[in-house]
């Protein structure tokens, strides 16, 4: 399985509160709905960017960095966020001054921002930007088809983020909207295929392999096994969770029958 598989199946889930509570947002027509929509938002909006955080670190082979104690210590300001957004009424760190606006069938509020604010949308954008420069890490320690993949997943998440920036800032096309919950459902899916979708795919081979394959390596790259050989795919298949495996078995060319001493060893890529 892909390295982050958990943090970014975490990420996901809360891009998909985040996405549900603003459509309920601008579905409401009563503030008092309008409100909760939005504290529920803050769950998920605020684990948004711990978790990217987190998969990015474990993606690009940086997870050493992450501790438990660190993991802690991330979570205390989308923690705080979420309490702040659900007492807001007590001392308006985040919203104030609320009142609806109709534009046409769509019902939307705006707002005088409280003292908290600026903070949770400057550590959100922090978060995000360092998870951006993990994934650079790896477009630049990697080669062939897992640099692209790596390059689609910065992509991916660089324009929901460009997206929010800008809404917040107050420069977007769309100044009553926030694009990014939609980006994030969005751009989900592209990162999905681009980092959970390696088993299988050959990522190097020695000259060993391009004479079995009889192909280059820059054609190898990227391939799954069974395109270069059923019989190799099929024991690599039957491997399950063991960790080493050795085995022979033959590959017939044009003139001759060919037997092969396969050793399979598990090992985490950078």
């Amino acid at each position: 399985s892909c390295p982050g598989a958990p943090s970014f199946a975490l990420a996901m889930v809360a891009a998909s509160v985040y996405s549900l509570a603003v459509a309920m947002d601008y579905a409401s027509s009563s503030l008092a709905a309008k409100i909760f929509w939005e504290q529920l938002a803050y769950v998920g909006g605020a684990t948004v960017p711990v978790a990217w955080l987190v998969f990015a670190a474990q993606y690009s082979g940086l997870d050493y960095l992450i501790s438990r104690r660190r993991l802690v210590l991330l979570l205390i300001v989308p923690a705080v966020s979420v309490l702040v957004a659900f007492t807001n009424s007590a001392h308006g760190l985040l919203w104030r001054e609320i009142r609806t606006v109709d534009y046409g069938e769509l019902h939307t509020w705006t707002v005088s921002h409280g003292a908290w604010y600026p903070v949770h949308l400057a550590y959100s954008h922090l978060a995000l930007a360092t998870g951006l420069l993990a994934i650079g890490h790896a477009i630049v320690v990697r080669q062939g088809v897992h640099r692209a993949q790596a390059a689609l997943v910065w992509v991916a998440v660089a324009i929901p983020m460009a997206g929010d920036l800008a809404y917040s800032l107050g420069v977007s096309p769309l100044p009553s909207e926030n694009p990014a919950p939609f980006l994030f459902a969005i751009s989900g899916a592209a990162v999905a295929w681009s980092a959970l979708d390696e088993r299988g795919r050959i990522a190097d081979a020695n000259s060993a392999g391009q004479r079995l394959a009889g192909l280059p390596l820059r054609d190898l790259i990227g391939r799954t096994v069974s395109t270069i050989s059923p019989v190799l795919a099929s024991l690599i298949e039957h491997l399950g969770d063991n960790q080493h495996m050795q085995v022979e078995f033959p590959v017939a060319s044009d003139d001759a029958l060919h037997c092969f001493d396969l050793r399979v060893s598990s090992f985490t890529a950078p």
